[in-house]
């Protein structure tokens, strides 16, 4: 007994160094256990990984993809509304262009027929009694049965004998114009035929008041004679 007692006291600081090695290695094992409890498995981490690659990157190639296409469709939109706004455009000058050309072809021009002009316009000694009178249109001598020809488009208003004027056709255009031939023979159109300049509507005589075969031929704007040989207002004057 005295021996073993002896031996402790002697042993005792190994002993208790070998204990406290023990002890430490004991907690550092449960340390390493306990880090590894709470750090993520290589799959964990692979896991939170793609997670966080999902949450990320696809959210912003899905904003820049939204911007892209907002982006293209406003392209589109403006190109779109570009080509409408172009093509009203033509379609608006087509429309005016058409429309400036139907009110010109509605406005006289020339001459129904080529004569002698054997009186023009305006104050003149009446052909059949030299007293001073008004000549309301330009006369032109031409031989019987010569055709007489619309100088502008429009509807015919009237067609018959007119009393001094004999076989009379009146075509009105519009706008106030109207184109009266007299004096005819024989007339190739009825009331309500639409005609277009260059339209043969008659031919050249002697009936009514008349001293000779020719062609009587009035322009008339608002009802009152102007003078045929006058060039009229253009279509954006008139």
């Amino acid at each position: 007994m005295h021996f073993f007692s002896h031996w402790f006291s002697q042993k005792k600081p190994l002993i208790f160094y070998g204990v406290s090695a023990a002890a430490l290695m004991i907690c550092l094992v449960g340390s390493h256990q306990t880090i590894q409890a709470y750090a993520p498995l290589p799959s964990q981490a692979k896991e939170v990984s793609s997670l966080e690659g999902e949450v990320t990157t696809p959210y912003l190639e899905t904003e820049e993809a939204v911007l892209t296409a907002l982006e293209n469709s406003f392209t589109v939109d403006t190109q779109k509304r570009a080509q409408a706004e172009a093509q009203a455009a033509r379609i608006e000058r087509q429309a005016a262009r058409q429309k400036a050309e139907e009110a010109a072809a509605h406005l006289p021009e020339g001459l129904p027929l080529e004569g002698v002009i054997t009186s023009e316009f305006g104050g003149r000694s009446d052909p059949a009694t030299g007293q001073d009178s008004r000549h309301d249109g330009v006369d032109l001598g031409v031989a019987e049965g010569t055709a007489v020809a619309a100088t502008a488009k429009g509807t015919v208003v009237f067609t018959g004998e007119m009393g001094d004027y004999g076989l009379t056709i009146v075509i009105d255009h519009g706008n106030g114009y109207e184109t009266w031939y007299a004096h005819n023979s024989l007339l190739a159109v009825t009331e309500g035929t639409i005609v277009s300049r260059g339209n043969i509507i008659a031919y050249s005589g002697n009936t009514g008041y008349s001293t000779g075969p020719h062609l009587h031929y009035e322009i008339r704007q608002n009802g009152v004679p102007i003078d045929p040989l006058s060039p009229l207002p253009s279509t954006d004057e008139a």
